[in-house]
Formats: C-alpha cells, structure tokens, sequence
C-alpha cells in the first residue's frame, strides 16, 4: 500500500478516498494523513460562492465560550482554551455570558468566529443540530438560524462536538453546523465529526491558531486553513497514535 499510495491518492475522487485512510502496513508510519492535506465543500457550487465572496473588512475575532451551561455538563477546559485563543489573537471579543440573540448579532461585524461550547447533532431534524449558549433551552442556535444569514467571513471554529456530523443516514449530506456556517458566507469552518474529548480539542485549537498566528506574532492567516489544522492533528497524532478520537475528528470546509 505504501508504495502505491502518491499515485493512488491522485487517482481516488470523491467519498472513496476514506476507504484508502489507513495503511496495509501499519509499521510503515506513512498514512493518507501523511501524503495529503484534506479539505470538504457542501457542494461545488457552495464552494464557488465561498471563493467569490468579497472576504469582509478587517475587524476584531470573536471568542464566545460556555464552560457552564444550565443542566449540561460543565467544560473547565473551554475557559483555558478561549484566554489561549485570546492571547495568540490580542485584538479579540469575549462576551460575558453568550446568548443566541447577541451572537446573531455579533456575528456580521466579527469576520472570524472561535465558539468553544457544548454542541448536538440532530439527526431527526438536522435543521435542529445546535450550539448549547446559555439560553439554549430556550432559544438554542440552530442550523436553520446560521443557514438564514448571509456573511462575509473568513472563519468559523466550531470547537463543539458533532458539528460537522449528519447522522448515519445522511453522511453525505452537509446537514450539519460547520455546513451552515459555510453556506452563510464563512469561507472556512472547522467542525468535529463525533464528540470529542474536552482537552484534546482545545490542544487543536491551540496549536491551530499558533500556526496562523505565528505564534501570536501576526493576525491570522486566514488563507492557511486548511494548512493549520493539518499541522495541529499530526501534532495530536504524534502525541496519541493509539487514539484516532483524540485527533481525527476535526475537518476544514472552504476554500
């Protein structure tokens, strides 16, 4: 497999090449991971907006984190993680205490969005998937209300679970947040297929923006996407091989 796998890889379209992930000979250490820097689209047409949309003026990133929402679990990494993010990106937003409505607004003047929350994938109602804010039980943040606007922006991180997950039914289907969030206008959007660990998913998000930013030197490149996230799973990879759940969730859609 190893030897066949650069022609190979450029020969395989489409779905099939999840089939080719994993080498025949686990001892040669050279996977698809290792030969390839994968990226998604909705659809092609969805992708050719994406590319034409005017990218909007410079402006500060957003950071919302709920380490602490009502009757959920509690995520004491998420507030680690946002005053890391926050520090790799000096000129940021926090809001205190992040509901729907300020987020809705927020979003059309903060060209790039880190939400570090909890997330659920509705595969009943896919339109229903959502990010749990602190009125979540009440006025959730739903695929429907991000499929609903139309925005310039460079990137969305959805540090959340399930966000780019549809359900066994429709894995081939973009009927999921990091979906919406590119049809709205997000030239990139980073999602999870599963759920993932807390600490493991702050690590990529870490070590993700210390490449676009230089190690918080520079704003960040927002060109490098799909570059960065790359990185930040084969670091992951590196430090848990024996554990695909820690690093293999995370994937880039855009351009």
């Amino acid at each position: 497999w190893s030897e066949a796998a650069n022609p190979a890889a450029r020969r395989i379209v489409g779905d099939r090449l999840a089939e080719a992930a994993v080498a025949a000979d686990p001892a040669a250490r050279r996977t698809v991971l290792d030969r390839v820097i994968s990226s998604y689209t909705p659809t092609v047409r969805a992708l050719a907006h994406a590319r034409s949309q005017q990218s909007a003026t410079a402006g500060p990133t957003l950071i919302v984190a709920v380490p602490d929402a009502p009757e959920l679990p509690p995520l004491p990494g998420v507030v680690d993680e946002a005053e890391a993010v926050a520090a790799l990106i000096p000129d940021s937003r926090r809001p205190e205490h992040p509901v729907r409505a300020d987020v809705l607004r927020a979003l059309p003047t903060h060209p790039l969005v880190h939400l570090s929350c909890h997330g659920l994938a509705d595969w009943k109602d896919p339109a229903a998937s959502r990010l749990m804010l602190y009125d979540y039980r009440t006025a959730p943040l739903t695929v429907a209300d991000i499929s609903a606007l139309r925005l310039t922006g460079t990137l969305a991180f959805l540090s959340a679970c399930d966000t780019a997950s549809a359900g066994p039914r429709l894995t081939d289907e973009a009927l999921h947040l990091t979906g919406a969030f590119h049809l709205a206008g997000y030239q990139n959007v980073i999602g999870t297929q599963w759920p993932v660990d807390e600490r493991a998913a702050s690590r990529v998000a870490i070590e993700f923006y210390a490449y676009l930013t230089a190690g918080g030197t520079k704003p960040p490149d927002t060109t490098d996407c799909a570059y960065a996230l790359h990185q930040a799973i084969r670091l992951l990879r590196s430090e848990y091989p024996n554990t695909p759940t820690h690093w293999a969730a995370h994937t880039h859609t855009g351009t």
